[in-house]
């Protein structure tokens, strides 16, 4: 993992990039607290070096949108979260002593110019407006810890170690037992201004996703604490970052989630195999040349292809975007465009995905699973790109256009997988099957007029199940890399992050599969409207992350801790020594 501490600011401008800076150059007054409360405080150097590298987390996720308050607040969100006497301390440290110090500090930086600078955007000064985030700091990892939960049927000493606040080893089976997913409700209640609503501010979320997944990152020496951030990155921090949009973070998270549970669990030959299959594709740029030149192969016109976040903090994730222009079709000759999200499976992600896929090496010794995995069958999305078109019209056109390409084209191999032997595969409603299979037909009419035929419908896997994903792909190889394309509606694609098809729900459902709770044929689990309806209200949240709109600017919380801080005594107290300091 990277000492990260290079943040990409949000322009002034739509019209300009973001700028890069240091953390030390752009936020001097948060970094002489935060070396204060480390030496006169907590007396440890990580509370100087983990907020500043949960910063650079969020940056390398945001791509440029977040203001420069949010990542003040970043920076100081371990003091702010101190200076609350509920918050949890070291039992050996006198939490009067430790809140009042940490309280202190802020009530220096809340009496500076700078802190009292006025935000028009915010409408209020700096400081109000990083109070208004910091307050809903310990809300938010309160729900975390709130729904801890296990599923039906599993080791009540899983259970023991997740609800509570024991230390110790974890014993290594539980390394590999199933989260239970926190439910949309939930999420929608922490977020939302109804009945039971919390009003959390989203920035908060995200700073304690990026919290959370540096001390994945930087694992405390205590396993059970270890298994408890986990269960929180996988259950609740993901998902919820994934229904917002933040789906670098959220497969960060899952990434390192399962890096570690193969780890501990005894698996870590598998670690080394996913390591070594994603180094073989090359170079990070390489890979993104590759996508252009595939692209411009399958497209139906010009492409344009980027990376979608950077990498300094040494997350190992790799996203992208690209955008396609169209012509022709249902509206004649008119350009429009469709988008394509392009990525490579994670180390973590590819990992499980093996484990799954090698039941019989499970639990074998190390020795055993080097020898198994030499000649396992790789998955074949490594590289994984979804074509988005704006209609299913169009999708038509696009996927059967590129279906036959793929065939055509010397320089790809189409592939099965492990579970098809079938490169094509098209599933969702009878009509959505027939669209597609009707356009690769009308394509195949328009490229041979001899009449020939390619892609036959015994080349195509059709489930007989409906199912709630209307989803057309392909598997391919080129350049020597397995590739899976696939091509959904717009309206699908919001449906995979906040409907009956949810991402969310497709991750769970493999996680139980790969720890052998479910066979491979199973269903993705039921969702009710009620749940749909809160993961489109925490979705909606999204639109304002970045801007200087909250939720609730005189929320009962940001008065409270406003106020604390304001009426904290001005002495200082060692609680080292039970003592004032001079």
């Amino acid at each position: 993992m990277a000492e990260g501490n290079l943040l990409l600011l949000r322009p002034e401008s739509a019209f300009l990039p973001p700028t890069e800076v240091t953390v030390e150059g752009q936020f001097p007054h948060e970094v002489q607290l935060l070396e204060n409360f480390a030496n006169k405080v907590t007396f440890s150097g990580r509370s100087l070096a983990h907020p500043i590298r949960t910063a650079a987390i969020a940056s390398d996720f945001s791509n440029g949108r977040l203001n420069n308050e949010f990542y003040a607040t970043a920076l100081l969100h371990d003091v702010f979260q101190a200076a609350l006497p509920e918050t949890s301390v070291n039992p050996a440290v006198d939490t009067r002593l430790y809140t009042k110090n940490a309280a202190r500090l802020l009530q220096e930086y809340s009496a500076t110019d700078y802190a009292k600078e006025w935000l028009p955007e915010a409408g209020m000064s700096r400081w109000d407006y990083i109070v208004s985030i910091s307050a809903h700091l310990n809300t938010v990892e309160e729900y975390a810890e709130r729904n801890r939960q296990v599923p039906a049927n599993k080791s009540e000493r899983l259970k023991e170690i997740l609800q509570g606040h024991s230390i110790g080893n974890v014993d290594t089976p539980l390394w590999l037992e199933p989260i239970a997913l926190t439910e949309p409700v939930t999420m929608e209640e922490l977020l939302g201004d109804g009945e039971n609503g919390q009003e959390a501010e989203l920035e908060a979320v995200i700073i304690k996703a990026a919290e959370k997944l540096d001390s994945l990152f930087y694992p405390p020496d205590n396993e059970q604490s270890l298994l408890r951030n986990l269960h929180d990155a996988e259950s609740f921090y993901a998902p919820i970052c994934e229904i917002i949009g933040q789906d670098g973070l959220a497969s960060a998270l899952r990434n390192q989630a399962s890096i570690i549970r193969l780890q501990k669990s005894g698996h870590g030959a598998f670690v080394e195999k996913a390591q070594e299959i994603i180094a073989s594709l090359g170079e990070k740029e390489e890979v993104l040349h590759s996508v252009e030149n595939l692209l411009g192969k399958l497209a139906v016109g010009e492409v344009e292809v980027d990376r979608a976040f950077r990498d300094t903090t040494g997350h190992g994730i790799t996203l992208g975007t690209a955008e396609i222009e169209i012509h022709g079709g249902e509206h004649g000759n008119s350009a429009r465009e469709a988008r394509a999200i392009w990525r490579i499976k994670s180390v973590g992600s590819l990992a499980m995905k093996l484990l799954g896929d090698n039941k019989h090496l499970k639990g074998k010794s190390y020795k055993e699973q080097k020898q198994g995995l030499q000649n396992a069958v790789l998955p074949a999305d490594i590289l994984g790109i979804t074509i988005v078109a704006p209609n299913q019209n169009d999708l038509g056109r696009i996927y059967a256009k590129a279906a036959v390409d793929a065939y055509d084209d010397e320089e790809l191999r189409l592939i099965g997988t492990a579970n098809k032997s079938e490169p094509y595969y098209i599933k969702g409603s009878e009509a959505f099957v027939r669209n597609m299979v009707g356009a690769i037909a009308l394509e195949e009419t328009n490229k041979n007029p001899d009449g020939s035929v390619k892609v036959t419908r015994d080349a195509i896997n059709i489930p007989e199940e409906e199912g709630k994903m209307e989803v057309a792909k392909f598997t391919i190889e080129y350049d020597g890399k397995p590739t899976e394309v696939q091509f959904v509606t717009t309206e699908m694609r919001l449906q995979t992050r906040v409907g009956l098809a949810a991402h969310i729900l497709y991750k769970l459902k493999e996680q139980l599969i790969q720890c052998g709770e479910l066979p491979e044929n199973a269903e993705i689990p039921t969702v009710t409207e009620k749940e749909i309806a809160a993961m489109e209200a925490v979705h909606d949240r999204a639109i304002f992350l970045g801007s200087y709109t909250l939720m609730n600017m005189n929320h009962p919380r940001k008065r409270a801790l406003a106020l604390r801080i304001a009426q904290v005594s001005a002495r200082w107290y060692n609680w080292r020594h039970w003592s004032y300091l001079d």
